[in-house]
């Protein structure tokens, strides 16, 4: 395997959910050589910060993506993994 990739994607509507009020969202993936996603943040302008890996798949608010992203679509942006690593907070 290849270093990871790093990118991050505005979300710019709310979840759709019983947390509406967490507002919009900046998500962060890291990603393999096949854009399978191994690590991924997903911070709402409330100040949620919600972190999933391999140790902490899924919970009461979502998941892992277990689904490759398309990284040729718009809106993703390339990011360092110093950029990803001071959000990452294990959960």
């Amino acid at each position: 395997m290849n270093m990871p990739t790093y990118v991050k994607r505005y979300w710019n509507e709310p979840r759709g959910d019983e947390h509406d009020a967490w507002g919009v969202s900046w998500w962060y993936f890291e990603v393999d050589d096949n854009s399978g996603v191994l690590r991924q943040i997903e911070q709402y302008d409330s100040g949620m910060l919600l972190c999933y890996g391999k140790q902490h798949v899924q919970d009461e608010y979502g998941g892992l993506s277990d689904k490759p992203i398309d990284l040729s679509e718009a809106g993703y942006t390339t990011i360092s993994s110093q950029e990803f690593e001071a959000i990452w907070r294990p959960a």
